[in-house]
């Protein structure tokens, strides 16, 4: 597919890719989602909605994000064949203005939930002995 149509086309699907990444992204923060975490210390993956130990979501967060996106950019790519230049535009308009909204509300609300956070250490292992 070439011209003018398949560039919106194209546009209109990386827009809903960009959306649906957003949206998952803030929901999974927003709601406890189970996330496979990365936990350093043990060099093993967990799935869990909050593990016990120390541990890093990013990785699966950033997955499940990305996938999530991937099928809303294939359906959109998918829904908009044969569409019209004028729906084409249209849709790239609504998803472009949806797009901005999740970006500044997962923005803000990794804002509120960083801002006052304060860290809290592990509890040392029973058998520690102070040197």
């Amino acid at each position: 597919m070439s011209g003018p149509g398949a560039a919106t086309r194209a546009a209109v699907s990386a827009s809903a890719l960009c959306a649906g990444y957003l949206a998952t992204y803030f929901v999974s923060t927003a709601l406890p989602t189970p996330l496979f975490w990365y936990a350093p210390l043990g060099r093993h993956v967990v799935w869990s909605v909050h593990p016990a130990e120390l541990a890093c979501d990013f990785y699966g967060r950033v997955a499940l994000a990305l996938a999530v996106g991937a099928a809303c950019g294939a359906l959109a790519w998918a829904l908009t064949r044969g569409a019209s230049p004028a729906r084409l535009a249209r849709a790239l308009r609504l998803l472009g203005a949806w797009t901005a909204a999740l970006l500044v509300f997962t923005a803000a609300l990794y804002v509120y939930r960083l801002a006052g956070r304060r860290g809290s250490p592990m509890p040392l292992p029973p058998d520690y002995q102070a040197r």
